[in-house]
């Protein structure tokens, strides 16, 4: 059996039940950084004018385009890092729109 490309040099686990609980500790990583991230997205719409104004959107271009180059070197397709970035941008706008209304 072989194991996967590991540029990151993770800790190979034994076992389905390891493996699950590296996932686990994963998991509970991306909910803390997006808790971190919304918070520092209500706190945003203090400084902008507009939720679409040219620099906004490209901006959102140059943060998937930026993450891309991160992950991708690391092991994580582009497809995949694009389309997660893709999902949480387009809520986080919602969510300022909401933090704009007073929601």
């Amino acid at each position: 059996m072989t194991t996967s490309p590991n540029p990151l040099a993770l800790p190979v686990p034994a076992s389905l039940a390891e493996l699950r609980e590296a996932v686990n500790a994963i998991d509970r990583d991306i909910a803390m950084a997006l808790a971190r991230r919304a918070f520092y997205v209500r706190e945003a719409v203090r400084f902008k004018r507009e939720l679409d104004d040219p620099e906004t959107l490209a901006r959102r271009a140059s943060i998937i385009a930026k993450a891309v180059a991160t992950a991708e070197p690391l092991g994580a397709p582009a497809a995949v890092v694009t389309a997660v970035y893709e999902a949480m941008l387009t809520e986080f706008r919602v969510l300022q729109g909401e933090v704009q209304r007073g929601g």
